[in-house]
């Protein structure tokens, strides 16, 4: 079975990808987790999206070997793995899975971390149709900036690792 969703398999097609394809992947990451089917299915396929008249690589799938500071701080608070699959919007950002199935962002160029899918399905859907996704708060933050804006806890947007989105 794909983790393709059907609407996007001719946009996967395109990249490279077709039904039953499979590739080896890094030993550091364990089968048990979700990230493991991502990377074998689609690791070395890069998918692309115009935006404003120019064209960015979207996802760039790749295992992400090493955690930035920030990732550590939010799999100590969500109480999860999270491992990186994919460099995001040419490289500006990377995309995580958890062990539970969600799909997360963090900032390589500036700080940030943000709440993509529910599971894997649902935010390769909304990394592709450019649904904005919802930013992050960890318990010692005030703010976070995303999409030029500056949210606080008071904004309805936020997620916070007991967020019920989240369990």
């Amino acid at each position: 079975m794909s983790l393709v969703p059907l609407n996007l398999q001719n946009r996967l097609e395109e990249s490279g990808w077709y039904r039953g394809r499979r590739v080896a992947v890094d030993n550091r990451v364990a089968v048990s987790h979700p990230a493991f089917l991502v990377l074998a299915e689609l690791s070395g396929l890069q998918l692309y999206r115009f935006n404003d008249s120019h064209e960015v690589c979207e996802i760039d799938f790749q295992f992400i070997s090493e955690k930035l500071d920030e990732t550590e701080r939010w799999e100590a608070e969500l109480g999860t793995e999270l491992i990186g699959f994919a460099e995001h919007h040419n490289g500006h950002g990377e995309l995580l899975i958890s062990a539970t199935g969600h799909v997360f962002g963090g900032g390589l160029i500036g700080p940030g971390f943000w709440f993509v899918g529910s599971t894997f399905q649902e935010a390769l859907v909304n990394l592709i149709t450019g649904v904005p996704f919802r930013p992050m708060l960890l318990e010692t933050d005030t703010s976070v900036s995303l999409y030029g804006r500056t949210y606080t806890r008071a904004d309805p947007e936020v997620l916070h690792a007991t967020s019920p989105e989240l369990r």
